[in-house]
């Protein structure tokens, strides 16, 4: 992955872009390629903020690599253990494709039957497989994949969790925030414009899972 856009920021975020502070941070996206066109990562710095404790949360990312790139794993975890592990405790799952790019994303829920119901129907994503405490959804056939993985025990998001934003037209979100609301649902953030240094205004807004609270904006 390389950078694709970096912001420093002098406060918190009016959407909580920065999590529950309100203080000095900055965002730095990265990936494979432009971000109207890919899935890509933000990575949140704040400033005051030395460490943060994992959750449970985000299981996993799979990245599709060519052929050609593949023998350099060949002698590290992901031939001993099927995946690679970041410093921080995130894990990378890799499978051959023709390029490098996201292909799953992979969220632990607290109760599948719930969960999938939410992002079938409320978030209008298409189930491309379930098998048993898994599923796998999409909006577009190349476009990168949710996996909803139900673990025992719940959810837990710890203080270093995020959330999953998707692109949508603006003029369809005020539909979608009401028929989230209408549906009974938590809407954490409305329809909310954020300025945004070097690109045009950013409309927003945030909802959340109905049984794992996941952020989704």
């Amino acid at each position: 992955m390389k950078p694709l856009r970096h912001e420093e920021f002098d406060e918190g975020c009016a959407a909580a872009c920065n999590g529950p502070y309100d203080n000095k941070w900055s965002k730095t996206m990265i990936g494979y390629g432009p971000e109207d066109d890919n899935f890509v990562v933000e990575l949140t710095y704040n400033y005051t903020i030395g460490s943060y404790k994992l959750g449970n949360d985000l299981l996993g990312l799979t990245l599709r690599v060519p052929d050609s790139n593949m023998p350099a794993f060949q002698e590290n975890d992901l031939q001993k253990q099927g995946f690679v592990s970041a410093p921080d405790g995130y894990k990378f799952f890799y499978e051959k494709g023709p390029s490098f790019d996201v292909s799953k994303v992979n969220l632990a829920c607290s109760n599948l039957a719930t969960s999938l119901s939410f992002w079938r129907d409320i978030l209008k994503m298409d189930v491309i497989k379930e098998d048993g405490e898994s599923a796998v959804l999409e909006y577009e056939k190349d476009q990168a994949k949710i996996q909803l993985t139900e673990v025992k025990g719940g959810v837990d998001h710890e203080s270093a969790f995020g959330r999953i934003a998707f692109s949508i037209p603006s003029d369809d979100l005020p539909q979608l925030e009401k028929e989230v609301k209408a549906a009974g649902h938590v809407i954490l953030t409305p329809y909310i414009k954020l300025d945004t240094p070097g690109k045009a205004t950013v409309v927003v807004v945030i909802v959340a899972d109905p049984v794992s609270d996941y952020k989704i904006l």
